[in-house]
């Protein structure tokens, strides 16, 4: 699979038989094999993953398909006033947590989010997709430890049902505003289920973080399944 991060949350995805973009919301757009049925995804709508910029793709394409957490759900009048092109309306499917779905040749297995919206688990015929969206641990400094042990059983819980699960491809949460626990979500995944390649995600301009946690022992057992953006 050939893989563009774009920005943040936001991937081109590219296989011999499709193409993917998921939760873009700003940055140069590659691309794309237009021959391809190409299918967008949006993870929640929180405003650093939901562009509505995205419905324009459906302008000049046929073979194209929206797939959006029913977080985003939006009604006709809303979309006549946002401008979404009427092209685009019946080509969007919105999808629940905790459900499998079934979209041309695509598998779709969604799970909760710890904050908004859904995480997804594709399946085509080069493998699986995983994009958490904005489903993470969730632990922060200055939090209590109550809040921070209920955090704790929510992101286990919505992620046991990958336990030992092989993931070709994951797209997983690094965020530098959680201080010293920016490293505990993505490594938790990371042994919780069988992740051939990782691309972190969700740290905006901050780069830097990447070669911070390589820089981790956490990361010793796994570095080479780390995308590292250099």
């Amino acid at each position: 699979m050939k893989v563009v991060p774009i920005y943040h949350s936001g991937f081109y995805v590219e296989t011999a038989d499709e193409t993917f973009l998921f939760d873009y919301y700003k940055g140069e757009l590659p691309d794309m094999d237009r021959s391809k049925p190409l299918y967008v995804f949006v993870s929640h709508k929180h405003p650093d993953h939901f562009n509505k910029e995205i419905f324009l793709l459906a302008l000049d394409r046929d073979n194209i398909k929206f797939i959006l957490s029913k977080d985003t759900k939006m009604n006709q009048s809303y979309m006549e006033r946002m401008n979404v092109p009427q092209n685009a309306w019946n080509k969007i499917t919105y999808l629940g947590a905790g459900l499998t779905y079934t979209i041309d040749e695509l598998a779709i297995e969604t799970f909760p989010s710890t904050d908004a919206g859904i995480a997804l688990l594709i399946t085509c015929n080069e493998g699986t997709i995983y994009h958490a969206g904005d489903l993470h641990w969730w632990i922060w400094e200055g939090e209590t430890k109550e809040g921070n042990d209920i955090m704790t059983k929510r992101f286990f819980d919505a992620i046991a049902a990958l336990k030992d699960r092989e993931i070709d491809l994951a797209f997983l949460v690094l965020d530098p505003r959680q201080g010293q626990y920016y490293a505990k979500g993505l490594d938790a995944f990371m042994r919780h289920a069988r992740v051939k390649k990782a691309y972190p995600m969700h740290f905006g301009d901050d780069a830097s973080i990447v070669q911070r946690f390589l820089k981790e022992e956490c990361a010793g057992s796994y570095i080479d399944r780390i995308e590292s953006y250099t």
